[in-house]
């Protein structure tokens, strides 16, 4: 489907009444796609358009399309489980989330699933084969959540599965990224660059020209949070030490649990690393930006980064 093809069929969509996972899929294919590009300056462009012309917020098109590509990576990996349960709708794209019907019991599911694969498979095939209301859903996802061990980290089958929901991690900022970035055109990369002097999960970054306009580094924050002082000393400084490498560093938390974000955010102050950012995932989905960092002058280790930003080369960095 081409772009203005996409355009032309979201027209009004909220108006129309059209289902979510109609528009959510034209959305992903929109977002996912390059040819946005040869249309919009930048993706804040692109989502005013797909704003007007839906008649839906941003925020809710991107909870769809994040839902759409997570159900739709469910139903290719789970296909032979859930065959039987979708019956005759078990043929062509989407079918999963077209089956759940409401996009409430599909963001429900997804987040069960993500949570606890081995619960949240069941849970939808229960939804598909019994009909399960929306308010039983919501229970079964809070007996899942509530199942939990403290500080859990999500175990995978595999490096491969490890490094999915890394990128899935990473996507959903992206997808939020007016929230951290206004009309600036940042851009998320993970798993491209890699640093001689600091470890970090992603960066984002934007240019100007043939300029660099900012790195920032990503620090993902996940499992058990620290009990003892000293442990937590230690993360305070290694927090401090990433902070001296990039413009703003973000502590990004896709399942805070128990983190004390708002006592690491008072202890930033104290420690007057005003450059440092906290954001995190609610359990609806949305990213809330919980701390956010200041400017000021470049932290002194900033030229490394960008040094080796530009040794290691930019994705379409000539095209734009």
């Amino acid at each position: 489907m081409t772009l203005d093809e996409g355009l032309k069929n979201l027209h009004q969509a909220k108006d129309r009444k059209l289902p979510w996972a109609e528009v959510a899929e034209i959305v992903a294919d929109i977002t996912g796609a390059k040819e946005w590009r040869t249309r919009y300056a930048s993706r804040e462009d692109m989502w005013a358009a797909l704003e007007e012309s839906t008649g839906f917020k941003r925020n809710i098109l991107q909870r769809f399309a994040t839902t759409y590509r997570a159900i739709s990576e469910i139903e290719q990996k789970h296909r032979a489980e859930l065959r039987d349960a979708l019956g005759l709708k078990a043929s062509g794209r989407g079918s999963l989330a077209w089956a759940i019907g409401s996009f409430g019991k599909a963001e429900l599911v997804t987040r069960a699933y993500k949570i606890d694969a081995a619960d949240g498979l069941p849970l939808i095939r229960r939804v598909l084969i019994s009909g399960l209301s929306i308010n039983d859903i919501r229970e079964e996802y809070r007996e899942i959540l509530n199942r939990q061990p403290e500080g859990k980290i999500v175990r995978f089958k595999s490096a491969a599965d490890a490094r999915q929901d890394m990128a899935r991690s990473i996507a959903a900022l992206e997808e939020n990224a007016s929230l951290l970035y206004g009309n600036e055109d940042a851009r998320f990369y993970y798993g491209r660059y890699r640093f001689s002097l600091v470890s970090i999960d992603a960066v984002a970054l934007a240019w100007q020209g043939l300029s660099v306009s900012f790195v920032d580094g990503f620090v993902i924050v996940q499992g058990a949070p620290p009990k003892a002082e000293a442990d937590y000393q230690e993360l305070l400084s290694k927090i401090d030490y990433r902070a001296s490498f990039f413009r703003h560093l973000w502590l990004y938390a896709p399942m805070p649990g128990n983190w004390p974000l708002e006592r690491i955010s008072q202890d930033m102050n104290r420690l007057g690393l005003l450059s440092v950012g906290i954001a995190l995932r609610e359990e609806g989905g949305e990213v809330r930006v919980v701390r956010r960092p200041r400017g000021g002058e470049k932290p002194p280790r900033y030229h490394t980064v960008i040094e080796e930003v530009m040794r290691q080369g930019i994705p379409d960095f000539a095209a734009d």
